[in-house]
Order: structure tokens, then C-alpha cells, then sequence
């Protein structure tokens, strides 16, 4: 396993700080984040064509400058999802409830590899909840909170 991909889950420790100052762990439960979420919009089940709107743009972790050499930065467009050092190309998008998950197919530092990253949003749109799916049987990813990147 490659350590851009072994980054997430080494970095899972780490502790974020929220904008009102409050530090809180990154591993948040996906309940949470789908209840959170799901007041904010209604709840679709199914294919979609695209990344939804809701997820696109730049992320960056709590205490992240956004800017593009971030390490924890993403950024997500309507088909793409680039990481510090790995792109996922959308081969699929499906709708859970209040869920989004993108079958991605990854490339980076010359290897290729198929996986599921989960998503949610919290506080209206303005922090994303994100953890690889196992596609093989592995356990999941850690969760990472990440704050929306100014425009």
C-alpha cells in the first residue's frame, strides 16, 4: 500500500480545531453526520450522473490554509476528486439517504486502484465528513472533518 494512501489513516489521531475554537476528534461516527445532514436537504436514494453540487469545491482540514499544497486538501468537481498526491475518477455515484458515495477509480505515483469514498456534509454545507469504504473486505477508513475552502 502506497503512504498516500496510508496518510488519511496515519493522520486519524490528529485533532482538528472547529472555527469557534472548540477542538474535536476526527473520527465522527456516520450517524452523526447523516443526521446533521439529513435536515438540511431532502433524502434521494439512487445513481446520480455527477458529484452533487453540495460536494463540489475545495476542502481543507479544520486548521488547513486551503491552500492547493495542502496536504489534506481536496478538491472535489462534478467528476473528479484530486488529493495531495492521487486523483479518483467518479465511475459511479450513488445516494443513500442523506449519504453520497463515489465508486472512484484512483490513480497515483504510478499505481491504479478502485475504492468508495463516503460522503456527508455538517453545519449547513460548511464541513464535509469523509472516510474511504473498503472495497475488499478491509475495515473502513477513518472519517476525516474537513472545512469548505473560500471560492
Amino acid at each position: 500500500m502506497k503512504l498516500f494512501q496510508l496518510l488519511p489513516f496515519a493522520l486519524s489521531g490528529l485533532l482538528l480545531t472547529s472555527c469557534d475554537g472548540q477542538r474535536e476528534p476526527t473520527d465522527i461516527p456516520a450517524s452523526t453526520a447523516t443526521q446533521n445532514d439529513a435536515s438540511s436537504r431532502t433524502a434521494q436514494s439512487g445513481p446520480l450522473p455527477g458529484i452533487p453540487v453540495r460536494f463540489q469545491g475545495a476542502w481543507d482540514s479544520a486548521d488547513g490554509t486551503c491552500a492547493p499544497e495542502s496536504d489534506l486538501r481536496i478538491a472535489i468537481t462534478d467528476k473528479d476528486v484530486l488529493f495531495y498526491e492521487a486523483m479518483g475518477t467518479v465511475n459511479a455515484v450513488t445516494e443513500d439517504g442523506s449519504t453520497t458515495i463515489l465508486t472512484l477509480q484512483m490513480e497515483g505515483e504510478g499505481d491504479q486502484w478502485n475504492e468508495n469514498l463516503v460522503l456527508s456534509l455538517l453545519d449547513d454545507g460548511q464541513s464535509l465528513i469523509a472516510y474511504f469504504q473498503s472495497l475488499d473486505e478491509r475495515q473502513n477508513g477513518e472519517t476525516f472533518v474537513r472545512k469548505k475552502c473560500p471560492s
